[in-house]
């Protein structure tokens, strides 16, 4: 079964793709559990699947979630199977957790258990989101999950380390999409024109006061801009700047003090600077809150399992949409560790992370201890 979930995995690593254009990830996972045999597939949205299978008493429904998409980034792992998608790669390990997902559905298929099982395929974890459209799409409601549960690959662990908490363990966020615009002019007649650079660098060093003036000092929050556009030659003053960014708190209280003081900020640049502006928020995941009863369980079943070591880690200022299954299904989410001595120390979403192909094994069997939760 290993080489089976290797086989898998090489495979789609090869063909990343973006949220929501995960097409031929998509048709591979259908195949694959068609070939399997005897398992109930739904396609609620155009990308992504459900795939469903009665137990042999059916007490319970347990399910488990795998997310399919990609990074729009060139990969640089050197590595047999790379991308061969130019400009994608699966940065964030999400073709282990598909790999895996596949080895619980072959391990299910030859050795049926007495709870039902719903694996959920869902796509767009990276953006713009794909639980809640899963969830909308009224998955919960046709299986009726008891319990539902996710792991997340981690270079920050050991290979066989498992790593979770009571609580939560991914923080909420929102994304920052502001577009600002002015005048374009000679670059040699600066007064000419309305400078669209000198107004984005200025509301991108506001923008950091926020957090250290606004939001109580002994919580977790951040605001990150990522991504700054403006220009379009050296001798053009530019009349558009456009600011991407995330933000990300622990309270979900200060959410909301944020996006006040970012859009004050926003039309405070926009007048000071005679400019016009759009403000966008774009898409926003709940925490990922792991119940504590639940995970009071899976340490002693974990610790209970060969070769495989449990730790209780600290929360991550990271964001993950399975904070939506968890609002609405008990359940918990698990760091699995992917790093040997052999592994490149670069973390997720770096053009050279690949994870040991080492990890499988030991999700699977975590997994698997899972069925009978």
């Amino acid at each position: 079964m290993v080489n089976k979930m290797l086989e898998h995995r090489y495979a789609l690593h090869r063909i990343p793709e973006i949220g929501n254009k995960e097409f031929k990830t998509t048709a591979y996972l259908l195949q694959t559990l068609i070939d399997m045999g005897g398992w109930a597939i739904d396609q609620p949205l155009a990308t992504g699947l459900v795939a469903y299978r009665k137990g042999t008493v059916g007490n319970k429904c347990v399910a488990f979630r795998a997310d399919i998409d990609a990074l729009p980034m060139e990969e640089q792992t050197g590595a047999p199977c790379a991308s061969t998608h130019k400009g994608f790669m699966h940065a964030c390990g999400h073709d282990t957790h598909m790999s895996v997902a596949l080895g619980l559905a072959q391990y299910v298929t030859e050795n049926p258990c007495e709870e039902d099982v719903l694996i959920i395929f869902q796509p767009a974890e990276e953006g713009p989101g794909g639980a809640m459209p899963m969830i909308e799409a009224g998955i919960l409601e046709k299986y009726n999950p008891d319990e539902v549960y996710a792991f997340h690959i981690s270079p920050d662990f050991p290979v066989g380390t498992v790593a979770t908490k009571p609580g939560t363990l991914f923080v909420s966020n929102s994304e920052l999409f502001v577009d600002l615009y002015g005048k374009s002019c000679h670059g040699a007649l600066p007064h000419e024109g309305n400078d669209m650079i000198i107004a984005g660098m200025n509301l991108v060093n506001q923008l950091q006061t926020i957090i250290s003036r606004n939001i109580n000092a002994s919580h977790c929050a951040v605001v990150t801009v990522g991504k700054f556009m403006a220009g379009t030659r050296l001798n053009i003053v530019s009349d558009h700047a456009r600011i991407e960014g995330t933000i990300r708190v622990m309270d979900p209280q200060d959410l909301p003090i944020i996006k006040e003081r970012i859009t004050d900020l926003v039309e405070g640049i926009a007048r000071g600077f005679n400019a016009k502006h759009k403000l966008d928020f774009g898409s926003s995941y709940s925490a990922v809150v792991n119940n504590k009863e639940k995970i009071a369980r899976f340490k002693e079943i974990v610790e209970a399992l060969p070769n495989i070591k449990y730790v209780e880690c600290e929360h991550t200022m990271a964001s993950e949409d399975f904070g939506f299954f968890l609002e609405r299904v008990p359940g918990l989410m698990f760091w699995l560790g992917s790093k040997n001595p052999d592994s490149v120390d670069v973390g997720l979403h770096h053009p050279q992370f690949y994870p040991a192909d080492e990890s499988l094994e030991h999700g699977l069997n975590v997994m698997k201890a899972l069925l009978t939760f």
